[in-house]
């Protein structure tokens, strides 16, 4: 498959993907999730998304693997289910199913990773922030340390945060859960 640019909205309103009961039940549960924590009441809903890489595999938070994001999935499952928060300032914050914040950490060699038990959107440089920025219908996560998030070859394998500049690996189709969790 060849990882080129599509028609179409920002967000895909998962027209072409269906979604699980196991994945709709994992949205539910996200959501219970994230509000349980301490200071989200004040905080605008986070929406329900899915990411795909231009390869068509969605992103997923591997929980045998410590949370360490993958584009590797055929279709969304319950690990696939992300929730995207907009932060009180620089971009957004992304959830797994869990609760455990996405973060591009320094320390792994700057891999996604669900691993952080909070978000630290505060600040402009946590590594639990990430800025959408838009590329026709995809977006490109660029992550604090001004690198882009890449799923390597278009996908397949693990996500990391190391690209200077967005090329057709590092775009995204952000697909709205939200509707069809119902």
């Amino acid at each position: 498959m060849t990882c080129s640019a599509r028609e179409g909205s920002l967000v895909d309103p998962i027209t072409t993907t269906v979604l699980t009961t196991v994945a709709k039940e994992a949205v539910k549960r996200a959501f219970k999730t994230l509000l349980d924590q301490p200071g989200e009441e004040s905080r605008p809903p986070p929406t329900a998304v899915a990411l795909r890489c231009c390869g068509g595999q969605f992103l997923r938070a591997d929980p045998d693997r410590g949370g360490l994001i993958v584009a590797n999935q055929a279709e969304v499952g319950e690990w696939c289910v992300f929730l995207l928060r907009r932060s009180r300032g620089w971009g957004v914050n992304l959830a797994a199913r869990d609760g455990r914040w996405v973060s591009a950490d320094r320390n792994k060699g700057c891999l996604l990773v669900a691993d952080r038990a909070s978000a630290w959107s505060w600040s402009p440089w946590s590594w639990e922030l990430f800025q959408l920025e838009q590329h026709g219908d995809r977006v490109a996560l660029l992550a604090s340390h001004r690198r882009y998030a890449c799923a390597e070859g278009g996908g397949g394998g693990l996500v990391r945060a190391d690209r200077p500049a967005p090329a057709a690996w590092e775009l995204f189709t952000l697909v709205d859960l939200q509707g069809a969790a119902g």
